[in-house]
Order: C-alpha cells, then sequence, then structure tokens
C-alpha cells in the first residue's frame, strides 16, 4: 500500500489559500469590490436623479420664455394695429 502523502503547503495550495491571513485579505478585496459597486450605483442614480430635475427645469424655462415671446409678439401686433389706424 502506497504511503498517504502528508497534505503540506508545497503540494496543496487550496489549503496555503485558505491561511486566515489569505481570506482575510480576500474578504477585503470582495469588500471594496461592493463598496466601488455601490459608489457607482449611488453616483449612476444621482447623475439620473439631476438630469430629470435639468431636464424639467430647462424645460419650464423654456416654456416661459416661449409665453413671453408670445405675448409680446401679440402686443406688439396689436400695437402696429393701432399706430396705422392713427395715420
Amino acid at each position: 500500500m502506497k504511503a498517504r502523502k502528508e497534505n503540506t503547503f508545497r503540494n496543496n495550495i487550496v489549503a496555503a489559500n485558505l491561511f486566515p491571513h489569505k481570506l482575510l485579505e480576500m474578504a477585503a478585496r470582495i469588500g471594496m469590490a461592493v463598496v466601488k459597486m455601490a459608489v457607482g450605483v449611488i453616483l449612476w442614480a444621482g447623475y439620473f436623479v439631476l438630469s430629470l430635475v435639468a431636464n424639467i427645469a430647462g424645460g419650464i424655462i423654456q416654456l416661459a420664455v416661449g409665453c413671453i415671446i408670445a405675448l409680446a409678439s401679440v402686443a406688439a401686433f396689436f400695437g402696429l394695429i393701432i399706430w396705422l389706424l392713427t395715420l
């Protein structure tokens, strides 16, 4: 019967990777990846909300400017008609 090899760290990479400091390093890397992902999602969501607010505000300003121009045009048109009638 063949003698069983000892579970040394040289011939067993899995056992070497299960050292507590290796597990902590792996957990730290996974934790950092999760934190980076969370920050990315938060920044993306913030940008999305701010772009919606900016588009809504831009639309409201554009509507207000359009109404002012339309009122000024109507006033100028009636002013022109009244001026022509007084000639």
